[in-house]
């Protein structure tokens, strides 16, 4: 039988375990609507990060946008660039900001991507798209 102390230990492991899983579904949730809305630059904390970075690049930066479209459903977005002497692996990415593929991958699979549009590009953008 157990004595008070150890049923409160037991009942209060318990309740924090209940409580990381509410919270990771929650999570995931969150980022698959903020990724359908109109501004998942805003509310992806990832995609955001992904700007940054090509931010803090300076010129070079300058050559790189990021697409959203639909693969098989799925939204997806596509750090992309347009350097041309550059040997790159365009990487295409879930909404968690997982790699799912690679552009040429997809494209030697005879898979394309749909919907595609624009999300972001640098203010110095030096592309012709």
């Amino acid at each position: 039988m157990m004595n008070d102390k150890s049923r409160d230990y037991v009942y209060g492991l318990l309740l924090c375990i209940a409580f990381s899983l509410c919270s990771c579904g929650q999570d995931d949730d969150a980022e698959k609507i903020a990724c359908q809305s109109e501004r998942p630059l805003e509310e992806l904390p990832w995609l955001r990060a992904e700007v940054q970075s090509i931010l803090d690049m300076g010129e070079q930066g300058n050559e790189f946008y990021i697409e959203k479209g639909q693969l098989k459903g799925q939204t997806v977005f596509i750090l992309n660039n347009c350097c041309a002497l550059c040997n790159s692996v365009i990487p295409v990415l879930d909404c968690e900001g997982n790699v799912v593929s690679d552009l040429s991958g997809l494209e030697s699979q005879g898979i394309s991507l749909e919907n595609m549009r624009l999300l972001w590009q640098p203010e110095n953008f030096t592309c012709d798209l």
